[in-house]
């Protein structure tokens, strides 16, 4: 009976935890081709952003990984915004962003530069 109870418990810790986790609910990818810079803004609430933030981008050009970076807190409690200089952006890329949220989830998106 105790071994049931504590694996309950255990059980309705994991359900609370997964509850308030969340993966990003939007990306936004603007790009400067002048300054060769791209400016990533993922959209995730939270209420300690010590605790519950996006902690990885990972930002591709036609596949090819060009950025990897990870941080222990979000920008503010709306979401993360970070940029970078890519200096061989050019017309017709892909550029390919993916955030993961430190409790649960990822987004990713595509843009094409024109």
């Amino acid at each position: 009976m105790k071994k049931l109870i504590m694996l309950t418990g255990v059980f309705v810790l994991l359900i609370a935890g997964a509850v308030s986790a969340h993966p990003p609910s939007g990306i936004t990818v603007e790009y400067d081709l002048k300054t060769k810079t791209v400016e990533v803004y993922a959209a995730h609430t939270s209420k300690d952003i010590t605790k519950h933030y996006i902690d990885d981008v990972f930002v591709s050009v036609n596949g090819v990984k060009k950025i990897t970076q990870e941080s222990s807190t979000q920008t503010d409690d709306k979401g993360q915004r970070v940029i970078y200089i890519i200096p061989e952006l050019k017309n017709g890329d892909k550029i390919t962003v993916k955030a993961d949220c430190s409790k649960f989830g990822e987004l990713s998106k595509d843009i094409k530069v024109k």
